[in-house]
């Protein structure tokens, strides 16, 4: 079901319920999809969102990913989980999930990553 709201002479669909538009040099398959960089303004928001998970504070989808990141935490292997689609880091913009902890101080971070 979708959520709709009705305006006199209009209807407004919510945005959550839309699609994202992708550009077409970022379809798969397309001519470039592999290494092409974004126009040079291309440019979006990044998502913050102050919901804890496990020890960290909060999460953010770094630049605005067209696919939102998400992540887990399981309190019993005290693992996380992190998935995340973005945009390739090598040219002039990022795209990821990043789980993140106000800190300050001397401090060690140390990790197991598969």
């Amino acid at each position: 079901m979708r959520n709709v709201l009705l305006i006199p002479f209009f209807t407004v669909t919510a945005l959550a319920q839309l699609p994202p538009e992708v550009p077409a040099w970022a379809q798969p398959g397309s001519p470039g999809h592999p290494q092409l960089a974004p126009p040079p303004d291309f440019h979006r928001p990044s998502k913050n969102f102050n919901t804890p998970i496990g020890l960290f504070e909060g999460q953010s989808d770094i630049g605005g990913p067209l696919v939102p990141g998400s992540a887990t935490f399981d309190a019993g292997t005290q693992q996380y989980t992190i998935n995340s689609a973005g945009y390739n880091v090598w040219y002039t913009r990022d795209e990821f999930r990043f789980l993140w902890k106000k800190m300050s101080g001397d401090l060690s971070l140390a990790s197991d990553v598969s």
